[in-house]
């Protein structure tokens, strides 16, 4: 005899399948909440280490940061300040030599020492002084870079000489010549010193000197040559005065040298000779 046949009741399995589903979903669920718990602790981990490192990058950044500062306040800007101020002074001999010799290079046309200005931003900038540091020997013993009395003012002093005798000498006849009476310039400078720039001078005003002279005596010469033939020929043009027919010789003032007078007055003579002649005869005819 045949086995009644089971019934499946669908009530019966949409349960179970329902059960089946809500513990998947609560599995997920823990799965996805733990998950999600996981990446923001990891999250946070992150984000602590990084804003960590981040203040040790800064903090390691300013201590460099000062340390660079303090570097180069401290002894790089020390080292520059010493560098320039020896520099300053070894320039100083070059241009200004000795100071032992300073005292006989005054009155040039340029100062013979090293401005005071100079001498105070050194002071004030670096906070040392080095030419009050310097023993006087050495000072003086360090102008040697300068030739003693260093660069500047061996052509402050050669220039001045050039300056001064050429305007001393630059017309030697003075009010004789045709430049007009001779210019004194002054010149206080050491004796030894005019001595020594005025041969050393002497090369360069040597050529302009003579040209000068030169050209002051040729004009000399002619002016007075062409004034003793006006002057002699108006006095001698009409010998017979107010005896002939040109009227009364004239009074002819001469205010030249006696010498002066005699000398051009020879030397004018060939010149006036001829027409002199000739107005004399037709004054006499």
């Amino acid at each position: 005899m045949a086995s009644p046949r089971a019934v499946i009741d669908p009530k019966v399995d949409f349960d179970v399948a329902n059960s089946c589903w809500a513990g998947m979903s609560a599995v997920l669920r823990d799965a996805m909440t733990a998950t999600g718990a996981a990446f923001t602790a990891a999250g946070q981990g992150i984000a602590t280490a990084a804003k960590a490192a981040g203040n040790g990058i800064v903090t390691g950044a300013k201590a460099c940061w000062w340390g660079i500062c303090w570097f180069a306040r401290e002894i790089l800007l020390r080292i520059a300040q010493t560098g320039a101020n020896i520099l300053g002074y070894l320039v100083d001999k070059i241009i200004y030599g000795s100071p032992g010799l300073r005292p006989y290079l005054h009155s040039g046309l340029l100062e013979s020492e090293i401005p005071q200005q100079w001498r105070g931003w050194v002071r004030d900038n670096m906070g040392w002084d080095i030419y009050e540091t310097m023993h006087p020997a050495v000072n003086n013993m360090l102008g040697g870079l300068g030739g003693g009395i260093g660069v500047l003012n061996f052509l402050n002093h050669l220039t001045t000489s050039v300056v001064r005798n050429g305007l001393n000498f630059s017309h030697i006849l003075g009010s004789n010549g045709i430049f007009g009476a001779r210019r004194n310039v002054a010149d206080h400078r050491n004796t030894a010193v005019k001595v020594i720039f005025g041969a050393l001078s002497l090369p360069i005003i040597i050529a302009p000197l003579v040209v000068t002279n030169v050209f002051d005596a040729v004009g000399a010469f002619t002016k007075n040559v062409m004034l003793s033939f006006a002057y002699n020929l108006a006095r001698t043009y009409n010998l017979l005065g107010a005896n002939g027919v040109m009227g009364a010789r004239q009074a002819i003032e001469d205010s030249r040298s006696l010498p002066a007078q005699i000398i051009y007055g020879i030397l004018s003579a060939p010149l006036v000779a001829v027409p002199a002649i000739f107005t004399n005869l037709v004054d006499g005819i």
